[in-house]
C-alpha cells in the first residue's frame, strides 16, 4: 500500500526508535530509505537502490496498461514518448538497471541538487499528504537552513515545480510511477501540500532535532505580496522606483 505523509512519519519514528544513531549518522535523505513509496527521488546517487526499486514498479505498471489507458497516455506527448521508449526496452528483456538508464540517461546516478527532494506517490484517495512534495533542510546549527531554490509555500502543483526547476523530470517521473492515477486531467495542476523535513544540530546527537513541517508554517504572507515587497525594496535601494513592481512581477 502506498503511503501518505502520516505513514511516512510513523515509519521514520519506528526506524529511529530501532536505531537512534541514524538521526545524526545518516544523510538526511537516507532516513527515508525503505520507509515509503516515492514517485520522484532527487538524489539518484545516494539512493540508487531506491531508484532501481522505483523503476521495477514502473515496469510492472507499464506492462499492466489497458488499451484505454494507452489511449489516454497518447494524448500527453511527453509521457507518451517516455512510455513508448520504455515499452521498447521492456520487449527486449533488458534489466531494471538498463531501464533506469534508458529513462534518466547514462549519468543517472547523481544528486539533482534541485527542488524538490521527493514527491510522494499519489493514490488520489484524499489521504493526508497524498502526492505531497517534500524538501529537505539540514543544518549543523540551531537555525533552519536557508531556502535558496524556491519560496516555501503551503501548496504547489507539479506544473509549479516544473516552472521552478525548468525541468520536466519531476513531473514525468511522478506521472510514470503514479500510473494510472496520473492520467486524471488535473493530475499535473492540482495543488499538492508541501512539507519540509528539517534537521537542526545535525552533528550533535544530544541536541539534534527532526521535524516535518507543513509549508503554511513559513507562508506568513502571500507569495505575491512577499515578492512585491522584495522588489519594492530592491528598486528603492537602487533608485529605480520609476519601474513598475507589477511589471516586474508579470515577467
Amino acid at each position: 500500500m502506498k503511503m501518505a505523509i502520516l505513514n511516512l512519519c510513523l515509519d521514520l519514528a519506528y526506524s529511529l526508535q530501532e536505531s537512534p544513531n541514524r538521526a545524526v549518522a545518516d544523510n538526511l535523505d537516507e532516513l527515508f530509505v525503505g520507509s515509503s513509496e516515492f514517485s520522484y527521488v532527487g538524489n539518484r546517487k545516494g539512493l540508487n537502490q531506491l531508484v532501481i526499486s522505483w523503476m521495477g514498479q514502473v515496469r510492472e505498471k507499464i506492462l499492466e496498461l489497458t488499451e484505454e489507458e494507452k489511449s489516454l497516455i497518447s494524448q500527453n506527448p511527453d509521457l507518451d514518448g517516455v512510455v513508448r521508449r520504455l515499452q521498447s526496452k521492456i520487449r527486449t528483456s533488458q534489466s531494471i538497471s538498463e531501464l533506469v538508464e534508458a529513462f534518466f540517461g547514462a549519468g543517472w546516478q547523481r544528486n539533482s541538487g534541485a527542488y524538490p527532494d521527493f514527491i510522494l506517490a499519489s493514490e488520489n484517495k484524499n489521504l493526508l499528504g497524498d502526492g505531497a512534495i517534500l524538501e529537505l533542510k539540514d543544518s549543523k546549527g540551531a537555525q533552519i537552513a536557508s531556502f535558496n531554490s524556491t519560496i516555501p509555500t503551503r501548496f504547489k502543483s507539479l506544473y509549479d515545480v516544473q516552472h521552478v526547476t525548468k525541468s520536466k523530470l519531476p513531473l514525468i517521473s511522478a506521472s510514470l510511477f503514479d500510473l494510472p492515477v496520473s492520467l486524471a486531467p488535473d493530475y499535473a495542476t492540482r495543488q499538492r501540500t508541501c512539507y519540509y523535513f528539517i534537521r537542526t544540530n545535525s552533528k550533535n546527537r544530544n541536541a539534534a532535532r527532526l521535524s516535518i513541517v507543513e509549508g503554511s508554517f513559513f507562508e506568513t504572507v502571500p507569495k505575491t505580496q512577499l515578492l512585491r515587497e522584495v522588489w519594492s525594496q530592491i528598486l528603492a535601494s537602487t533608485g529605480l522606483m520609476r519601474y513598475s513592481v507589477n511589471h516586474l512581477l508579470s515577467h
